[in-house]
């Protein structure tokens, strides 16, 4: 069983990770434009393209 002094260390590690990981992945995800109008158009194939 894991004392109370290590397990404290385990988080504390792993806090620090999610930190710096956030941080970093933070610039890398797509960020939402708000006021900008996005198409609600489903992607699907029309028939006509189907055929061609």
């Amino acid at each position: 069983m894991l004392s109370t002094c290590k397990s404290m260390k385990i988080f504390d590690l792993i806090n620090q990770f999610l930190k710096e990981f956030n941080q970093a992945m933070s610039d890398h995800q797509l960020r939402e434009d708000k006021g900008q109008k996005h198409r609600h158009k489903p992607n699907r194939l029309s028939d006509s393209e189907v055929i061609d």
